[in-house]
């Protein structure tokens, strides 16, 4: 294997950075990295941050970087460092990994700086960068949005002692100290970074890099969550989609309507407003944003526990009728029960929701909301004497819009799940964000489209342009009807085939139009 290639296989690093340049084994350098001391000894690292300009991204933010500074050597304790005296150079030559010329440098600092505002060479230098608070050192949970710059640079040289953070915002150096311990490399006698000098230059491809948790089907006690944000910190994701509530419990301390946690699975098992806000803090410090999703109208099972006036039962289609009969499969229970959902017009029902989802707004300091939106149940919802023969779309299109303006007066931005673009008369705020969880052939192309108009596009870092929906979304649209083109052979078939082909292309001309004049 050549050194340059042992060199990769050292530094195999995920994801991997923009780029790395790093020189090859036999003319590098091991540096020496000193672990976290143990209590009582003075601490061997010093970390030196640039902001004296009163205009810097990090003033105020020495807590969140020094919190930094501990999870990177956390994540090197399992490596043991032998005493220096013992680094010979019989040890080098054994591993046959550095040039035993070469001497031992001790990296024992790591310094951080913010990019100077005439880095002309950096390209849209003014960064969206979010505050820190003077006081707490901790990262303001409501500057954290979308498309914040993480850019950074990590500089190892020889002869020196340091390792270089130069970033545009704080949020750079936290990703950059996440890289760290991905460079350390144990070889059985050194604790260090091979391959130096070593310089890495990164930045997300993805604005949006999302982890979605659900308590609701399986509750989780809030220090497994952090460890979940601790490994999402170290993947350097940032976005912790919490689906906190769902049919099956209901998890959630409400100080409004404290019944709804009757529908948990236990009274132990309920997440109370002091440890979201924690969490949320905690999340905060690791750049990562806490997006909750409360799903409405259906999947509310759970909610009608408490407050039964709320939902529509619809026994016979959710299975609990069968189940009472002893006739009822337990393992899909789970699935039948999504089905309860609120009522979609009754205005008790909005006036709980006004009351309620402020309250979610006030605790959760991000942008977004999560709505849901999924799954509404036509047959469920007809049981209802009040909604018997009334299209379910309808209903649930409306059940929306009256929902919509509650966020614009909060100024939160909706989410949700993709079965909403497709709703009859549905026109959802400028910004909204879509997750799609179900598959090309359930999507109707080009409703998809047409309420992309209106959707936030999540460009990757740096790009001019995005669409929503792939160009491989598009070309198996076409394989499908070329396919279905093929093997008719009645003319009536044909004739609608050809008929169903112009319909398609004319709506991809359509698209393609409306995707020319949303690109810049």
């Amino acid at each position: 294997m050549s050194s340059s290639s042992i060199c990769e296989e050292k530094l195999a690093l995920w994801p991997q950075p923009a780029s790395m340049t790093h020189h090859m084994m036999q003319k590098s350098t091991i540096h020496s990295i000193p672990i976290r001391p143990v209590a009582n000894t003075p601490n061997q690292w010093k970390l030196q941050i640039s902001d004296s300009v009163p205009s810097s991204p990090l003033v105020g933010c020495h807590g969140v970087l020094e919190r930094a500074l501990q999870r990177f050597l956390k994540r090197i304790l399992p490596f043991q460092e032998p005493d220096i005296a013992d680094y010979t150079t019989a040890k080098f030559a054994k591993n046959g990994w550095w040039n035993v010329s070469r001497t031992l440098e001790r990296i024992d600092t790591i310094s951080v700086s913010i990019y100077a505002e005439d880095a002309h060479s950096l390209p849209d230098f003014n960064p969206l960068a979010p505050q820190c608070n003077d006081t707490t050192g901790n990262l303001l949970t409501e500057t954290n949005r979308l498309g914040m710059e993480e850019y950074y640079d990590i500089a190892i040289s020889d002869g020196s002692n340091a390792i270089k953070i130069t970033a545009k915002t704080v949020l750079g150096v936290i990703r950059a100290f996440s890289r760290l311990p991905q460079l350390v490399t144990w070889t059985g006698n050194v604790l260090g970074i091979p391959c130096t000098p070593l310089a890495i230059m990164d930045y997300p491809q993805f604005a949006w890099r999302g982890l979605m948790v659900d308590t609701s089907r399986h509750f989780l006690p809030i220090p497994t969550l952090k460890r979940i944000l601790l490994g999402m910190d170290a993947l350097m994701l940032n976005v912790f989609h919490w689906h906190i509530v769902d049919a099956q419990s209901f998890p959630f301390q409400s100080l409004v309507y404290p019944n709804l946690t009757k529908g948990a699975y236990h009274p132990h098992a309920v997440y109370n407003q002091t440890d979201i806000a924690e969490l949320i803090t905690y999340a905060s410090d690791m750049g990562i944003r806490i997006v909750p999703e409360f799903d409405i109208p259906a999947h509310t099972a759970s909610w009608g526990v408490g407050y039964p006036e709320l939902t529509i039962k619809c026994p016979t289609v959710s299975g609990e009728q069968s189940r009472a009969a002893r006739n009822f499969d337990q393992s899909m229970r789970e699935k039948l029960i999504d089905k309860i959902a609120l009522d979609p017009v009754k205005k008790d029902t909005f006036d709980f929701l006004l009351n309620f989802l402020s309250e979610v707004f006030a605790l959760f300091p991000d942008e977004y909301i999560h709505l849901g939106g999924d799954e509404v149940n036509g047959p469920c919802l007809s049981t209802d004497p009040g909604l018997k023969g009334k299209q379910s779309a309808v209903l649930h299109s409306q059940f929306t819009k009256r929902i919509l303006p509650l966020l614009e007066l909060n100024k939160k931005i909706p989410m949700f799940w993709d079965e909403v673009v497709s709703l009859p008369d549905i026109k959802l705020p400028k910004g909204s964000l879509i997750q799609f969880w179900r598959g090309q052939n359930e999507l109707h192309l080009p409703t998809v489209y047409r309420a992309s108009k209106n959707t936030k596009k999540v460009k990757p870092s740096g790009a001019s342009s995005s669409k929503m929906v792939s160009d491989t979304a598009k070309e198996n649209a076409r394989k499908e009807t070329a396919q279905n083109a093929r093997g008719r052979g009645s003319r009536n078939k044909v004739v609608r085939t050809a008929k169903e082909h112009a319909r398609k292309e004319a709506a991809q001309k359509t698209l393609d139009q409306a995707g020319q004049k949303a690109r810049v």
